[in-house]
């Protein structure tokens, strides 16, 4: 695998987290910018961009066959960030190996995205 460099001969790493409570992300996001700091690497530059959440709206009517106008409505939030890093390829060759066994709580997920100029 190889990569082209950004400017100055930094890679840049996304890690995308999502989950449906906020406070969880937000620890989540706190939890892989102190796993780069505790493995030794000092980014180049990072970041934390929040996504705008996606609200997704069921109704169901509470009896189907005498009141045809008593619903009910339910709605699930899904909440998403993304923590950039960029940082030296030659520096640091083990840092996105140590953003893959990151263990993060139970009820985020996460993908990571190595720099979009990946040939």
């Amino acid at each position: 695998m190889t990569f082209e460099l950004t400017e100055q001969g930094h890679t840049k790493v996304r890690v995308k987290l999502w989950g449906y409570k906020s406070d969880d992300l937000i620890a989540a996001s706190l939890t892989v910018i102190e796993t780069i700091h505790k493995a030794g690497y000092n980014p180049a530059k990072q970041n934390t961009v929040q996504l705008p959440n996606r609200k997704r709206i069921y109704c169901i009517l509470r009896s189907p066959h005498v009141d045809k106008d008593s619903r009910e409505h339910f709605e699930i939030r899904k909440h998403s960030r993304f923590v950039e890093v960029s940082y030296n390829l030659e520096e640091y060759p083990h840092m996105i190996e140590t953003l893959m066994n990151l263990d993060l709580s139970a009820g985020v997920s996460s993908i990571l995205f190595v720099d979009p100029n990946t040939k």
